[in-house]
């Protein structure tokens, strides 16, 4: 008997227990597709190396070129992560973002024989992210859901110069273009709050840490498809630094 009632107390307390997880914002079983819009600011670190000739006072040698520099950039991104609750407190999803970094305008000078003529222009730097998310829901309540974020994947970059084409026969202005397959990853604090009597939409936001690591740059032109090649460049990117959103969250 004690036996009998004893089992009967535990299969109440996990009924109990399994009811108030269903009534909690996020469960086991659940869906959420989350769009957001925000931006980021980056602390960059570049990492260049090349071959350069140079004149010893009786021949011609080669040298290697080795720069290091430090910089800024900031982005708008667009991004969409779905996610589906593994358990009650763990959730697996994948994050798509699209990042469009700020360019200051540039203006070439050229001479054409009716006098100088002056081109604005301003160079276009996106970034496309693919990767996984993994969630950890160790704060939420009836329409308050706050996890705990780890992102990880592929990053795609290209920069491209959009100069004008004033002059088809010369090297400097021919259109570069700057590309590289890259890593990002991060972590972010991602708080939920949902509306209505069945608690299917609500306000997402996300505050948090992105770092990129882009390990080989090609460079390309209308001339040449290679640039890297005429002087044995190396070329990488490193970013790491603040990024904050706001957008839906919608549960399924």
């Amino acid at each position: 008997m004690k036996k009998i009632t004893l089992l009967f107390l535990l299969g109440a307390f996990n009924l109990v227990d399994l009811a108030a997880q269903d009534d909690k914002a996020f469960h086991k079983g659940t869906i959420t597709v989350d769009p957001t819009v925000g931006f980021a600011i980056y602390k960059t670190k570049i990492h260049s190396e090349r071959d350069e000739d140079y004149w010893t006072g009786t021949s011609i040698a080669t040298r290697r070129v080795v720069e290091d520099t430090t910089d800024a950039a900031l982005s708008t991104i667009y991004g969409l992560s779905g996610e589906y609750g593994v358990t009650d407190w763990l959730g697996i999803g994948l994050r798509f973002a699209y990042s469009n970094y700020f360019e200051e305008k540039q203006t070439d000078t050229v001479l054409f024989p009716t006098g100088v003529q002056y081109f604005s222009y301003k160079s276009k730097v996106r970034a496309v992210d693919l990767g996984i998310n993994v969630n950890f829901h160790l704060v939420k309540g009836k329409r308050f859901d706050m996890p705990i974020c780890l992102t990880v994947g592929y990053s795609n970059f290209k920069l491209s110069e959009n100069n004008p084409d004033t002059d088809p026969s010369s090297y400097d202005n021919s259109g570069a273009v700057a590309k590289d397959n890259g890593l990002n990853y991060g972590i972010h604090l991602m708080p939920k709050i949902y509306f209505g009597k069945e608690q299917h939409v609500g306000l997402a936001f996300h505050v948090g840490y992105m770092g990129y690591n882009y390990p080989s740059f090609n460079f390309s032109n209308n001339f040449d498809s290679n640039l890297n090649e005429n002087d044995n460049w190396e070329f990488k990117l490193k970013g790491n630094g603040f990024n904050m959103g706001i957008g839906l969250s919608v549960k399924f």
